[in-house]
């Protein structure tokens, strides 16, 4: 897909999404789709990833540079949050969604459209990065903000933290893939089954994101949004750029096309997971959907300009 294919189907997946959160059947549909998002389609999208692709530990210096950026943004986020004063739930929303990136949906064809074939390898190596963190650390994040989780226990927290369906996926994904011929145990139909399963998590995340989208709370918490898009659009690219500076200080090569994709990625919108884990954890979600379509209008915008510029 090229960027306008990509813009949409996120606009036309959105607008359904709208249209059933009009009908009588809102609250079953809504029901229906987080459960197959968080226990069938996400776990099965983890397993496809590395049955398909097993980690080895090398080469993957993008990988790690989008963990760092990654932590790097929850805790500006988390800082901005402190400056903004928001409650609990609300901050747990902002900070998720500040930090982690749509470098998959999004990032794939963009990073293909400007970069081509191998951008889109050097993009798939930065977005693994984000997708472990989304997982791990994101994934925490959202338990610790969650909602009647004040006056838990630590121990309390790392336990609502292992209920999260695609975390056992990533283990078992992480053990299958690494130390064993992942075709010789599993037959290629069913790998190929988790990845047709996988394949739809985006989507229907983003018929779930139409249906919980209210407009006029877009407007009702437009500043925090705002906010998010600066750390997310513009702090969070800043950094990268100064990891890519670092990276030649310390004489760590990087291609030119590395460099490219590490700032690409760094400009793409909230992830739009990042829904389903606020609303799993019970976060604010409208904060969190709100910062997930501002970011994505911007981030667009941004991108129009730079093809322009480029081409």
């Amino acid at each position: 897909m090229n960027l306008f294919e990509t813009t949409i189907i996120f606009v036309l997946l959105i607008g359904i999404g709208q249209i059933l959160r009009r009908t009588k059947f809102d609250d079953i549909i809504r029901r229906i789709l987080y459960t197959f998002i968080i226990y069938i389609a996400l776990p099965a999208l983890v397993l496809a990833a590395f049955l398909k692709n097993p980690i080895h530990f090398s080469n993957f210096i993008l990988t790690f540079i989008a963990i760092v950026i990654l932590i790097f943004g929850i805790f500006v986020a988390f800082f901005a949050s402190k400056f903004l004063n928001l409650d609990k739930q609300s901050a747990g929303s902002f900070i998720i969604t500040s930090a982690h990136a749509n470098t998959g949906f999004l990032g794939y064809p963009i990073s293909f459209y400007f970069f081509g074939s191998t951008g889109l390898f050097y993009a798939v190596l930065y977005d693994l990065g984000m997708f472990i963190g989304l997982i791990t650390v994101v994934t925490f994040t959202a338990g610790i903000y969650g909602k009647g989780m004040p006056n838990k226990h630590k121990h309390d927290i790392l336990f609502n933290f292992f209920k999260f369906p695609p975390l056992y996926a990533f283990i078992f994904g992480m053990l299958i893939g690494n130390f064993t011929d992942a075709e010789g145990v599993i037959m290629a139909d069913a790998v190929n089954l988790f990845e047709l399963l996988g394949s739809t998590s985006l989507f229907f995340t983003l018929l779930y994101l139409g249906m919980y989208l209210n407009v006029k709370k877009i407007f009702k918490f437009i500043k925090i949004s705002v906010i998010s898009s600066f750390i997310k659009l513009g702090v969070i690219p800043v950094f990268a750029f100064l990891i890519i500076c670092l990276m030649g200080l310390l004489n760590i090569p990087l291609s030119p096309v590395e460099k490219n994709i590490i700032l690409l990625q760094s400009l793409m919108p909230s992830g739009l997971m990042t829904i389903m884990l606020a609303v799993h954890y019970k976060l604010n979600s409208d904060v969190a959907s709100g910062n997930v379509i501002v970011t994505t209008l911007i981030s667009f915008l941004l991108l129009f300009v730079l093809s322009v510029v480029l081409f």
